[in-house]
């Protein structure tokens, strides 16, 4: 069983506990558990724990403040506020540095004012026991607050005295006397328990180097997670490289694999002969003239390209033609104009003659 699981819980009856704050300020926030212990580096098992009020699952109260201290602040809340609220749950008395302060020995002796001659000697012994007292109750270890939640505020002691003249001037320094014939004793109520402010100071430097290693491990993360981003974006670019590369390359090939094509195909065979009287022609072969002038009756001529014969005819019905040793027929007996491509014939006006062919 854990030092929080021993300790007796508060009275918190109509005030909402610590975990029910986090748990709803998590929630209005959207944030999950897991989400928060990877953040803060923290155990997920103990924020759990915490919401649910569940003290079993937590290590001491030093710790368990860290936590409820780290998570306020990650879900903008009053951390200061939590861990008052949190003492006040455990019934764990907070710290009051205003207390030292009014901590007074004050000694109540019985009798009338007289001299007595044993007086030096009772605040001498007085002042050893109160020395003796104080260094023993500052070796008490912290874990007498933690287990059950009290502290030794006071001591009393009884001196009787039968007759005493006592004043503030007389008494060792801090003492003061208060004189009441009404009592039979003196009471003497020590200054607060040192140790156990030395316990809360030690804690309290615990806790704060417990959170200093948080903020550098989240500084650690921030870095990684920044190193992660841009090898990521480094590959995105390398793969963008490689892929235009790739493309690059595949047009490459694409525009030798066509040319390679061209090569391989058959040259078209285009042959006129005159057959009545005479006719002015005019050819160009893959866009270079290769002849102009006028066929006669019974000339022959042969002309050969790789993409397209473009030919203009003065007199068509005065020749005949073959197109690779087959022959082809214009209809029409004037002017004809026409481009012989690799699967097909086409038939040009002037206009469309004159904007590709004039003056060459």
């Amino acid at each position: 069983m854990s030092d929080l699981q021993e300790t007796g819980l508060g009275s918190t009856r109509g005030v909402e506990r610590v975990g029910d704050i986090i748990h709803k300020a998590r929630i209005a926030k959207d944030v999950s558990i897991q989400t928060i212990a990877q953040e803060l580096k923290l155990n997920p098992d103990y924020i759990s724990g915490i919401e649910e009020s569940n003290y079993s699952k937590l290590p001491a109260v030093a710790y368990v403040r860290v936590y409820i201290k780290s998570i306020s602040k990650f879900l903008g809340l009053n951390s200061e506020l939590l861990l008052d609220q949190f003492s006040r749950e455990m019934n764990i008395e907070t710290t009051d540095p205003e207390r030292e302060r009014r901590d007074t020995i004050s000694v109540k002796v019985q009798g009338s004012k007289k001299n007595n001659p044993f007086l030096p000697l009772v605040y001498i012994t007085v002042s050893i026991v109160l020395i003796a007292l104080l260094l023993s109750n500052g070796k008490r270890k912290s874990t007498d607050l933690l287990g059950n939640g009290s502290s030794v505020d006071s001591l009393k002691i009884e001196i009787p005295v039968d007759t005493a003249e006592l004043s503030d001037d007389a008494l060792p320094k801090g003492v003061s006397a208060i004189v009441d014939s009404n009592q039979d004793s003196s009471s003497v109520p020590l200054p607060a328990n040192e140790g156990v402010d030395s316990a809360e100071s030690t804690s309290q430097k615990k806790t704060e180097s417990d959170s200093s290693a948080t903020v550098k491990d989240q500084k650690k993360s921030k870095l990684d997670s920044t190193a992660v981003n841009k090898d990521q974006k480094k590959s995105k670019l390398d793969s963008i490289a490689a892929v235009k590369d790739q493309k690059k390359n595949t047009l490459k090939a694409t525009e030798e694999l066509q040319k390679a094509e061209k090569s391989k195909k058959k040259p078209i065979s285009f042959q006129i002969d005159g057959k009545m009287d005479s006719s002015w022609v005019k050819i160009f072969a893959d866009g270079k003239k290769v002849y102009d002038g006028i066929l006669f009756r019974k000339d022959g001529k042969t002309f050969t390209a790789k993409d397209s014969l473009n030919i203009m005819i003065g007199k068509n019905s005065n020749v005949r033609y073959k197109l690779n040793g087959s022959p082809l027929t214009i209809e029409g007996a004037g002017l004809k104009v026409l481009k012989i491509g690799e699967d097909k014939i086409e038939l040009w006006r002037m206009n469309k003659w004159n904007s590709v062919f004039e003056g060459r």
